[in-house]
């Protein structure tokens, strides 16, 4: 049995919205003088509007759970090679010297080292969450997949629309 358009009731002018979609978009790729050269992609507004839906972020690390391993390590490192050669071969016995190293270490090893230790837990916090909820996210994608595979769309009445559902989807002409 044909598959007709709910709206005008033809076959003539309808088209999967995949089919649609890959048609609409080219790819090229330039070279230039030298060095340069790339690749283009470029698309159709039908084509971009019917494009099918976005595949959900991969878990991963963020950004700022490697800074905080930077800031611990580095603070660890300048307490290692500065702080404590200094107090093991100093004799700090005056207040104002004892002042200004106990300022200096502060800030150059211990708030460091407090600051990386706090974005290294809310990096992994943050990718616990991002693992936790990536296979809801992930199931409604290949749901979302799944109707986008049954669409079709008709070049005369400018509507998708899903043959095993019913559902129609027209879309508004501007002026």
């Amino acid at each position: 049995m044909p598959i007709l358009c709910p709206i005008c009731e033809n076959d003539d002018k309808i088209q999967k919205v995949s089919s649609v979609y890959l048609s609409g978009i080219s790819f090229g790729h330039y070279e230039g003088p030298a060095t340069s050269s790339g690749t283009t992609v470029s698309s159709t507004s039908l084509a971009k509007t019917l494009s099918p839906p976005l595949a959900p972020k991969k878990p991963s690390i963020p950004f700022y759970f490697y800074l905080g391993l930077v800031m611990f390590v580095g603070g660890i490192g300048f307490c290692l090679s500065t702080v404590l050669p200094t107090m093991l071969t100093q004799n700090i016995t005056k207040i104002n010297d004892l002042e200004g190293f106990i300022l200096f270490t502060l800030c150059c090893a211990v708030i460091p080292i407090i600051f990386g230790i706090v974005t290294i837990f809310r990096g992994i916090v943050t990718k616990q969450k991002q693992v936790e909820s990536y296979p809801g996210l992930l199931a409604t994608y290949n749901k979302d997949l799944e109707g986008w595979n049954r669409q079709y769309y008709c070049h005369r009445d400018d509507a998708i629309f899903d043959p095993t559902t019913g559902e129609v989807w027209q879309f508004k002409k501007t002026s």
